[in-house]
């Protein structure tokens, strides 16, 4: 019971220097109170309150301006709850920390009847006020506890009276108490003797009951005893009553506490009756006129003698028992005519009246219950016959000496428990310096058990690292200062020659003087050795994850829950083409997929986890950043986070964008040349089984057009295995270049002339535009004639018809640009990024309209490069297309135009 007293009296302390930062403020913000919770430490000092806060009193007229600054100071989604009439509300406006009270901020506590009464009380009377239990917000759900209001006054107002104290009132600093967690430690006094309820209010109704160990409430009892507290303002009853346990075990072995009371009782008696004596002496000549006095003091020592709360008995010379109190009737067995007229041996056998005090057992109060334990104290002397009388005064300390057996088993499990635990305390004099250590602490310390005559400061001191000793000393000195509740520092303490162990050191200053100087400081230290050693392997360890992960040349990410992204490294970011920030704040993994890719994932995910497996693959598109797609493989593996309680999953992202590139081009690859295979070679077949047969041996023009058409088929074989092979023999670098001085104009001449058949079998007119002046390149003739065959043809295939190829160059600084041009369908914009990749055609399809193979144009490219230039074109749909490509002008050009030019 003391302890809940001094724990709550801890609570109040705490709303004290809250109260103190709004007293000395103007204004006050959240942000402030979060930064005055944190360091007290409540998580472990007062692990009990689940925060501190400020309540203030608002008019309804006053709300919006009230909210509005609420929000300015901290709160931004303060809002008032529940619905109230009340012109006054009594609303929490601040509450740390947060993440712990969501509920509170915004709270009407007016809405619970009992809270408000409590709150006025303590602005009426400027004291601490505790109220009754209630729901924190108006919910069945909610959870149930108090509330502790300390009144806040405006500094230098008069506050005698309680009109002067509602006028000065700024409003309550408070602390919500979760009842459960709150009253837990009650759970703990719970012993196989007795049971515990208590109760808000005086007395024991079953309503008011707030706390209960009682496993069986109609169950009988033995024995039972009930005490009040005042609990800031309210009275709280707890009962104690004896266990099955207790009623049954034999004989008791209860806790001894010698009352104050009872010597100061038996003093007092003594005394009156020694007083009584002398004054009989005294006035025996005066009795008649004392007779009245006497009886009156008399009676005032018969009502003492009733109504005292320890056993008094009194006896003759032959310690036979004339007279006992109620007490003491109902301490030894409550039965009268046992008692009364017995000698005092024959109810307690252990007294002895020799001695002016001592203990000894007494008989159960009741039949089945266990043997009680006494103090008892007498005193002798003489009645107006002069008859020798003793007065014994018994003390009933059972129950207190269950405590005292509680507690020294308590500390010898504690003892046990510290050197189990390798936990050393220490305990020391400030002002001395000198200190006292727990066997444990000299374990730790690998000091010898037996000295005594060492000083423990002196050598701990000695041994702490020279490195780690003022960061040991600033921490414990600010706790010495008051500027912090705990003194925690990790360090390093010397063994032997040259080993050293990590120690951990957690202490508090448990006495102050009047001065506000500390006087004690207690503590304990453990070996952490091992702890930081593992702390240092997971540090790197976690390192390296992290260099593998944020390093590795494919997306990485982990996600939690429903697929957000909680880190994500550069590779990933890359594919993707999203910032680190978007994909940790915005970006989830079912942005990035379609709908029916995602679904896919999840049901895969399902039923490899029904399977008992921990991961999955599947080759899927991305939808970028840009709006463009990319082929990733995703492979996701998860994990339960006991952390979190939900699982963690890892998600990597293979770029198989080139290789599904790869496969698209090989697959056209092969139907083109499947094309280009089937149908020259079905034509050449065809051509020679009807020359082949006796009806075209009369009609010679038809066999030499078949001869016509197997040989241009075999024509077109041949370009085919051609093409190949260039590419192969550039690509080896294989391909062999002569590179000459060459007119520009003869090219485009000789190039016009060897396409002209082809143009005019297509029905296209090819035309020259001369270069103006002339120009001499450096080419080789062959491979500059292979690319212009190769563009010239192109152009043809593809220009309107009767259309017009156009070709002509024209010098560019120390290069001749040459181009062809026609118009037609042009270049589709999703086929220009592949013009020049090989095996690559606008229309794939082996139906196409246009033969060929697709390595022209990577041929003429690769060609252009090698001798010295570059390739390109423009295009515009269904208008005109320009294919271009230059070579380098010859030395003897180069140097008659930079004459020209100086």
């Amino acid at each position: 019971m003391s302890t809940l007293v001094e724990r709550l009296s801890a609570y109040r302390q705490s709303l004290n220097g809250l109260s103190g930062l709004f007293a000395a403020s103007h204004r006050v913000t959240q942000d402030e109170i979060d930064a005055y919770v944190s360091q007290i430490d409540m998580a472990a000092n007062m692990p009990e309150v689940n925060g501190l806060g400020l309540i203030v009193s608002v008019q309804r007229a006053e709300l919006p301006g009230f909210m509005a600054e609420a929000r300015a100071d901290g709160v931004p989604e303060f809002t008032i709850h529940p619905a109230s009439d009340a012109d006054t509300l009594f609303v929490v406006k601040y509450i740390a920390p947060r993440s712990d009270n969501t509920a509170l901020p915004g709270l009407d506590i007016g809405f619970d009847r009992g809270w408000r009464a409590s709150a006025i009380a303590a602005r009426d009377t400027g004291l601490t006020q505790m109220t009754p239990l209630g729901q924190f917000t108006p919910d069945d759900k909610a959870e149930a506890g108090f509330l502790l209001l300390r009144p806040i006054y405006a500094p230098r107002a008069s506050t005698v009276t309680a009109a002067e104290r509602q006028a000065a009132l700024i409003g309550w600093a408070f602390a919500p108490l979760i009842s459960a967690r709150f009253l837990e430690d009650f759970a703990s006094l719970r012993t196989q003797l007795f049971e515990i309820q208590l109760f808000d209010g005086k007395g024991t109704n079953t309503g008011d009951l707030i706390y209960s160990s009682v496993a069986n409430p109609d169950a009988s009892t033995a024995f039972s005893k009930t005490a009040e507290i005042e609990v800031f303002g309210r009275i709280w009853t707890i009962h104690w009553q004896s266990t099955p346990e207790f009623d049954a075990a034999q004989p008791w072995r209860a806790p001894y506490v010698v009352l104050a009371i009872g010597l100061s009782l038996t003093l007092l008696i003594g005394l009156i009756f020694r007083m009584m004596a002398r004054s009989e002496r005294r006035v025996r000549s005066q009795v008649r006129e004392k007779t009245r006095a006497l009886r009156t003091r008399e009676e005032e020592y018969r009502s003492v003698f009733e109504n005292a709360h320890i056993g008094i008995l009194t006896l003759d010379g032959a310690a036979v028992i004339l007279r006992a109190n109620e007490t003491a009737i109902e301490g030894l067995g409550g039965q009268r005519d046992r008692i009364i007229g017995h000698p005092v041996e024959d109810i307690l056998p252990e007294i002895d009246i020799a001695l002016n005090g001592g203990k000894c057992f007494g008989p159960p109060p009741a039949p089945g219950m266990d043997e009680r334990i006494f103090d008892y104290r007498q005193s002798q002397w003489r009645d107006v016959n002069g008859e020798l009388r003793r007065t014994i005064l018994l003390l009933d300390i059972t129950e207190q000496e269950e405590h005292v057996a509680q507690i020294k088993e308590t500390e010898k499990r504690w003892n046990l428990a510290l050197k189990g635990a390798q936990i050393g305390v220490f305990d020391l004099d400030v002002t001395t310096g000198k200190s006292v250590v727990s066997d444990s602490w000299r374990r730790i310390m690998d000091v010898e058990l037996e000295p005594d005559d060492f000083n423990p400061q002196s050598v701990f001191i000695d041994r702490v690292h020279p490195d780690d000793y003022k960061r040991l000393r600033a921490s414990d000195d600010a706790c010495l200062r008051g500027e912090t509740v705990r003194s925690s520092c990790h360090y390093r303490v010397r063994f032997g020659e040259d080993e050293w162990r990590w120690m951990h050191s957690d202490g508090t200053v448990v006495d102050w003087d009047s001065n506000g100087r500390a006087l004690r400081f207690v503590g304990a230290q453990t070996d952490v050795t091992e702890q930081m050693i593992a702390q240092n392997a997971l540090a790197l360890s976690e390192e390296r994850f992290r260099l593998v992960f944020f390093h590795a040349p494919v997306g990485k990410a982990i996600a939690e829950g429903k697929y957000y992204f909680t880190a994500v490294n550069e590779a990933m970011c890359k594919f993707l083409g999203y910032t680190e920030e978007e994909l940790l704040t915005k970006i989830r993994l079912r942005d990035v997929l379609d709908c029916e890719d995602l679904a896919d994932i999840y049901n895969e995910i399902d039923l490899r986890r029904e399977a008992g497996e921990s991961s999955m693959q599947a080759e899927k598109q991305f939808i970028l950043r840009d709006g463009t797609r990319g082929w990733g493989l995703i492979s996701i593996s998860w994990t339960m986070d006991e952390s979190l309680g939900d699982l963690l999953f890892i998600v990597q992202i293979n770029d198989i964008s080139e290789i599904k590139e790869m496969e698209r081009t090989k697959s056209e690859f092969v139907s083109t040349i499947s094309h280009e295979l089937r149908t020259p070679l079905t034509s050449i077949r065809g051509s020679l089984e009807l020359m082949a047969s006796a009806e075209l041996a009369e009609f010679p023009d038809k066999r030499k057009r078949l001869l016509d058409i197997a040989r241009q088929n075999s024509d077109r074989l041949l370009r085919l295995i051609n093409d190949v092979l260039d590419l192969e023999r550039i690509e080896s670098r294989r391909f062999e270049f002569a590179h000459y001085d060459e007119d520009a104009d003869e090219l485009l001449t000789e190039s016009c002339e060897i396409n002209s058949p082809f143009a005019v079998k297509l029905n296209v007119s090819l035309e020259i535009a001369q270069l103006t002046g002339g120009a001499t390149v450096s080419v080789d003739r062959n491979r500059f004639g292979q690319v212009m065959t190769n563009l010239i043809s192109n152009a043809c295939k593809f220009s309107d018809p009767a259309g017009t190829v156009r070709i002509g160059a024209e010098i560019e600084g120390g290069f001749v640009r040459f181009w062809v041009n026609n118009r037609g369908p042009g270049i589709p914009d999703s086929f220009r990024a592949r013009v020049f990749t090989p095996f690559s055609q606008a229309d794939g399809t082996d139906t196409r309209r246009v033969g060929g193979t697709g390595l022209g144009l990577n041929i003429a490219k690769q060609i252009v490069e090698r001798m010295g230039g570059t390739i390109g074109f423009t295009s515009v749909v269904n208008e005109e297309t320009t294919f271009w490509f230059t070579c380098p002008l010859s030395e003897e050009a180069t140097a008659d135009q930079r004459q020209v030019a100086g």
